[in-house]
């Protein structure tokens, strides 16, 4: 559902990282400061629209609040926001945190995420579209094993990774719509919370009641068998994630292509593409596949 998702810390272990990354009006700031249209032209030829981290039209549980909130490119609106949290700056017009000191974080990000392997391009034209607000960012392209290792431990300030869960898979990968799991890159303590031992690493924090609300509904969700009811369910779960606002998209991945041998048979017209629990193409029985 996403060409690349940006996720800040917000159980950063620095308290004043996370104090910044937990302030809403930042995320929003910094979300009106992206030049979606322009990344898309870019980087991904035209293809695309602007999307946040939300489920793809075609689900039963489309939010377009939630699709659609601060993709707006409007620097006016991301410095009214970003100015209620850090409306000083220095003397290089970087914002100040509340420490006195400049806010710089580093975006880890890695060629080896399947479906975002253009993200590191995306992302250093992110760096200069936060950079006309005040807000420094280094991109740190690293190697897929490190950035798991380090954000795994809740050691990182923000992590770059493809928009899982877009259609139906949905239901079982709900990583970026609250803390889920441990690609909840987002909030690896609440995470580690609502999954207890799951991850080592990472020390348990308990949630706001909100997340935790989440996390109730999303149970209920594992014992419900009614469809009707479980597309009730997580229409909750998307507008308490549209009202959070816990991390950002880009844009929305258009249709792609497969190419097939000509006496390869068997193969269907369409397939879905997911890195995530519904692995592609396992579920086109590639088993019956067969070369004529």
């Amino acid at each position: 559902m996403n060409q690349a998702a940006i996720t800040l810390n917000l159980t950063h272990k620095d308290p004043v990282k996370r104090q910044i990354f937990q302030n809403k009006d930042f995320r929003i700031g910094l979300s009106h400061a992206i030049n979606r249209q322009e990344i898309i032209d870019v980087v991904f030829v035209s293809q695309g629209e602007p999307w946040q981290l939300a489920p793809r039209k075609e689900t039963p549980w489309f939010n377009e609040r939630l699709a659609k909130q601060y993709t707006e490119y409007d620097l006016k609106k991301a410095n009214e926001h970003l100015d209620k949290v850090a409306p000083q700056k220095d003397g290089e017009g970087f914002r100040l945190g509340p420490d006195g000191k400049r806010i710089s974080f580093n975006v880890e990000v890695t060629a080896g995420s399947p479906g975002a392997e253009a993200a590191p391009q995306a992302l250093e034209l992110v760096q200069g579209h936060w950079r006309k607000v005040g807000i420094e960012m280094q991109v740190k392209n690293e190697d897929r094993a490190l950035l798991y290792t380090r954000k795994n431990a809740n050691e990182h300030d923000a992590v770059v990774w493809a928009g899982d869960g877009g259609l139906k898979d949905g239901l079982v990968e709900m990583r970026y719509y609250f803390p889920f799991s441990f690609e909840s890159n987002f909030a690896q303590a609440w995470t580690a919370w609502y999954n207890p031992g799951g991850n080592p690493r990472t020390q348990p924090e308990e949630p706001p009641e909100i997340v935790k609300k989440q996390m109730a509904l999303y149970d209920q969700i594992r014992v419900t068998p009614d469809e009707g009811k479980q597309i009730e369910l997580v229409k909750q779960i998307m507008e308490i994630a549209a009202d959070q606002f816990y991390a950002m998209g880009l844009a929305l991945p258009p249709n792609s292509y497969g190419i097939v041998k000509n006496n390869m048979k068997n193969v269907p017209a369409k397939m879905y593409f997911t890195g995530g629990p519904w692995l592609n193409p396992a579920a086109t029985n590639p088993q019956q596949y067969f070369f004529q």
